[in-house]
């Protein structure tokens, strides 16, 4: 359990756990923290949190439940648990349930919901932590929301007009983070590195962790991968058929919970062009790169380039070394 929890929270600043739940959530927690894999773990929560009599034992319950969920990759999931979280009484703190809300939303693709959290009574916090992350995060709904690199400039122009806002210290390693992942600015990086050093941020830089628990840095548009127009890579079908063709192919390495890795994902955009310019890319270093197409809840389209797991399951680490940011999908 101890891994399962890790560090996927990291670049987010500060965890949502509660420290006042009652010994009733307590146990219910400790109780799904033996289970063998992290997805029992999971729906021992999602199914006993309703048996819990008090709203603050459920809002704390909540909590780790969303947590949970939102390291496992369960966006969609995660949202909901905040928010049903941050709507009970209780001592937990709903602010921060709220940004956890807005982080999945982020995670999912979908800026528009995301930008809604941020303008709820949350606005209103008077907790100087709170605030600094809801003018990050109005930020990062913005480069989510962009298509190419151009439509970037305002975000990160206020970007870096945070790095030298006394309000935004809690959270300026993430803002040079940002800057140098956007702009590739190594002015960014050599002062996270030197200002932040044992900063989850510093440690990806330097190659000891990597960034990509979570897909959101890939929704961002950069300077590297704007490129020339170019020949149109085919678009698959569906999502689904995609799934299922994939499923159907060679064999995967499992993740802790059996879970079959089937796929690397590189990149997911709106513009169907900029998904083009990535597969081209990735072609190019010879491996067979490939769109698929996903609607989200939120209505949202998304081009996503992916390149399926190979029959030695070395893909990711190939791509790596090629120099491409990947994740694993897991089925």
């Amino acid at each position: 359990m101890k891994h399962f929890l890790g560090f996927a929270l990291f670049i987010f600043g500060f965890s949502v756990f509660s420290q006042t739940s009652s010994d009733a959530a307590n146990k219910l927690i400790l109780e799904a923290a033996q289970k063998s894999s992290a997805n029992e773990t999971i729906s021992y929560l999602a199914k006993n949190i309703p048996s819990l009599k008090d709203d603050s034992d459920k809002k704390a319950a909540f909590s780790f439940l969303g947590a949970l969920q939102e390291q496992a990759g369960k966006f969609e999931d995660a949202k909901k648990s905040y928010t049903a979280g941050a709507a009970l009484a209780g001592p937990t703190n709903s602010e921060k349930l709220v940004i956890g809300a807005v982080r999945c939303a982020l995670n999912s693709g979908d800026a528009e919901t995301a930008l809604s959290f941020l303008k709820s009574s949350v606005r209103n916090s008077k907790d100087a932590l709170i605030i600094a992350h809801i003018k990050l995060y109005e930020q990062w709904a913005l480069l989510c929301k962009a298509n190419n690199v151009k439509e970037t400039e305002k975000a990160v122009s206020a970007l870096k007009s945070f790095v030298d806002d006394a309000s935004m210290k809690p959270v300026l390693p993430s803002v040079l983070f940002t800057l140098w992942h956007i702009t590739g600015d190594e002015s960014y990086s050599s002062k996270l590195k030197s200002s932040f050093s044992s900063s989850p941020e510093a440690k990806i830089i330097r190659g000891e962790i990597n960034a990509l628990s979570t897909p959101f840095w890939l929704f961002m548009p950069r300077k590297e991968n704007t490129v020339p127009e170019i020949a149109q890579v085919p678009v698959e079908k569906s999502a689904a058929q995609e799934k299922s063709d994939s499923a159907a192919a060679t064999p995967a390495k499992t993740s802790g919970d059996g879970e079959k890795i089937v796929r690397e994902q590189l990149g997911l955009f709106r513009d169907v062009s900029n998904a083009n310019a990535l597969a081209e890319k990735v072609k190019s270093k010879g491996f067979d790169a490939k769109i698929v197409v996903e609607k989200r809840p939120s209505g949202n389209v998304y081009y996503i380039v992916v390149v399926d797991e190979n029959k030695d399951r070395t893909i990711g680490k190939e791509l790596r070394t090629a120099g491409f940011e990947c994740y694993p999908v897991f089925e």
